[in-house]
């Protein structure tokens, strides 16, 4: 459902609409544009390839400016648009000679270019390429590879995992198969909070953990317990999803695998849908925090 892109930024700003192509990347788009080299190296590249520009490139000059101003002076901006994957860059080396490299290692969803290298040109980047096309939404079986391999690609990219069910016990068989899944698939030093109710007593958690979950979380993973309890006026938790700091999927029935035959739909967040669950889940703003459990050994 996500894909991370290799884009020169040369070619951007030497497209027809750099600012709208790059619109068609971010958050609930399904697409990241790799930071090939570092976003401020990335950056710098198209503001010195914008300077050179040719008269086609002069016709799009001031959109394009505010839009690397608006990146460069904004974090949530560069965020929002780049991978926070990081990958070697060899200064030695072409972007597009980079490129190829990396993607021979760990591939890209494309690398996109005016190269003949290139997957294809950000120009021919439409409707018509079929590696350009997102899931934003998918019917899996309600079981654990069905779940978290439909969000794999999102999970590879990031280092800060938030699993939300309100009604996560790890007691049950059911509820404990789906981040077992998740933790096999993440890096090392990898984040992970599991975000859940305050519908056990908080006493009754220690003990869950130590019987049930200190066992299956891989080393080098962290992962903490959270227990929200809903304010007066804030949010309601009843969502769940999988967020991440690459983004985020809603999860219809729950993180919990259902009976043979069943499937669930899950939905890619756009940006304002995840922009709000991250921040009332990785950030808890309008819940209050009545535990915190690190899961021992992780």
């Amino acid at each position: 459902m996500v894909g991370e892109y290799a884009v020169d930024p040369t070619s951007v700003v030497a497209c027809d609409s750099p600012v709208k192509f790059l619109d068609e990347f971010g958050p609930g788009t399904g697409r990241l544009i790799a930071p090939l080299p570092r976003e401020n190296r990335w950056m710098g590249a198209a503001a010195r390839a914008l300077e050179e520009g040719t008269t086609r490139q002069l016709k799009t000059r001031a959109r394009m400016e505010d839009r690397l101003a608006e990146l460069r002076l904004s974090r949530p901006a560069r965020e929002a648009l780049f991978s926070p994957r990081n990958r070697p860059y060899d200064g030695k080396l072409t972007w597009i000679e980079n490129a190829v490299a990396q993607h021979g290692r760990v591939p890209f969803q494309a690398i996109i270019a005016e190269d003949a290298r290139a997957h294809f040109s950000p120009d021919d980047a439409d409707s018509l390429e079929p590696r350009f096309q997102t899931a934003r939404g998918l019917r899996v079986p309600r079981t654990a590879q069905g779940i978290v391999g439909a969000v794999v690609p999102l999970l590879a990219l990031s280092s800060r995992v938030v699993l939300v069910d309100p009604y996560f016990d790890p007691e049950m068989p059911r509820f404990r198969d789906v981040p077992v899944v998740i933790f096999e698939r993440l890096a090392a030093g990898t984040e992970v909070d599991i975000v859940t109710g305050s519908r056990l007593p908080a006493g009754a958690w220690p003990a869950k953990i130590t019987r049930y979950l200190e066992r299956l979380v891989p080393s080098g993973v962290s992962v903490r317990i959270i227990l929200l309890e809903e304010q007066p006026g804030g949010p309601k938790l009843h969502a769940r999803y999988v967020l991440t700091n690459a983004g985020g999927v809603a999860v219809e029935t729950g993180l919990d695998v259902g009976a043979p035959g069943q499937e669930t739909d899950l939905h890619l967040l756009s940006a304002e849908q995840y922009e709000r669950a991250w921040r009332e889940y990785a950030t808890w703003a309008g819940f209050t925090v009545t535990a915190t459990f690190p899961v021992p050994g992780s």
